[in-house]
């Protein structure tokens, strides 16, 4: 799934493609409320779409439970270094939460003289983890972090709590949940990807005004968004009209390219071309 809000001179030729209806609509597609209906009552303006999007926001807080813990910039360890083609690639630690270290892969195209977009890219479910956005092992199409620091972005490629330790994943998840109280593992995926935001941020050549976010799999998930397919189509459709309040371009979409749970190569090149149009 792909959405994109900045102002841009162009939009991506394929936005079109992005926003067809399926053909033939999933037997499994949730079926969804009217997401502009209020009690009852069209939604037509934006003052009034801002007061449920608050309400629905809050229910989704209320669900996941996030962390409340402080938001400080982080201080950022390089362990290793090397240099791929054009650009550097940093393996670095930083506090995620108090007391807990995290691990990430920090991607920059080399020289790079003035402010970048900066990307999250959020890795799949692997034994490789890091390494194959990274571009050091795995699928080179899943290599995301890697291809955008060629392109003149800079990427930031974090370890997903699940494959922090030597405990299995569903031990990681209650360890989460003793700490804090109610929170869901996926509130903790959001939270991680969120101080990846922040590392981004903390560079003096990231431009904190242009950021996004890139996964495959869990990590497409926590975007958060889904790899269910044709399924997800709904979720667009109901988001398509909230735009036209806002005034602006319809920038959502949804593509299946229909080739099972890969990343083929026309697929990786038009998330990186998404990216380079409403981040750069």
């Amino acid at each position: 799934m792909l959405s994109g809000a900045r102002p841009v001179a162009r939009d991506v030729p394929w936005l079109a493609d992005a926003q067809r209806p399926p053909e033939t609509p999933a037997p499994n597609a949730p079926v969804l409320a009217p997401l502009l209906v209020d009690h009852g009552r069209p939604i037509d303006s934006l003052d009034a779409w801002l007061r449920r999007r608050a309400e629905i926001r809050q229910a989704w807080f209320d669900f996941l439970k996030p962390l409340a813990e402080p938001r400080d910039k982080p201080a950022l360890k390089v362990l290793e270094e090397d240099h791929p083609a054009g650009c550097v690639r940093q393996l670095v630690q930083y506090e995620s939460e108090p007391g807990e270290t995290v691990e990430g892969y920090l991607l920059k195209p080399e020289p790079c003289p003035d402010k970048r977009p900066g990307v999250v890219v959020l890795h799949p479910t692997t034994p490789h983890t890091i390494r194959e956005p990274a571009g050091f092992e795995g699928d080179r199409y899943g290599a995301f972090g890697l291809k955008l620091a060629e392109r003149g972005l800079v990427a930031f490629c974090p370890r997903c709590f699940l494959w922090r330790g030597t405990e299995n994943r569903l031990d990681r998840v209650a360890e989460h949940e003793r700490r804090h109280a109610g929170s869901k593992g996926m509130a903790k995926m959001l939270w991680d990807a969120g101080r990846g935001l922040d590392v981004l941020e903390s560079l003096d050549q990231v431009d904190g005004k242009r950021l996004g976010a890139v996964g495959h799999s869990l990590g497409a998930k926590e975007t958060p968004s889904t790899d269910d397919g044709d399924r997800s189509w709904p979720f667009v459709a109901a988001a398509l009209p909230v735009y036209k309040l806002y005034g602006g371009p319809q920038r959502v979409g949804l593509l299946n390219h229909r080739r099972g749970h890969v990343v083929p190569p026309d697929a990786a090149e038009r998330s990186d071309d998404w990216l380079q149009t409403y981040l750069s």
